[in-house]
């Protein structure tokens, strides 16, 4: 849900400083470069959690937790 409110944000801002270079002006850029990090920083932030419940749902079916590396 997060994701998808943070892209709904990205094309808004994407929109709105392509049609203000093309009248010539230089606004929104920053927005959008902030942006853009700030989805970058929440997608490191929940690979470690995703991957620790991938490994506790192998666990649970018997396996090894080393068994995420293969898939």
């Amino acid at each position: 849900m997060i994701f998808v409110i943070l892209y709904f944000l990205l094309a808004i801002a994407g929109f709105a400083s392509v049609t203000s270079i093309m009248n010539g002006y230089n606004r929104g850029v920053g927005f959008l470069i902030f942006l853009l990090f700030i989805i970058a920083v929440f997608a490191i932030a929940i690979i470690i959690p995703g991957i620790a419940i991938c490994v506790r749902r192998v666990r649970d079916t018997g396996l090894t937790g080393w068994t995420v590396l293969v898939f």
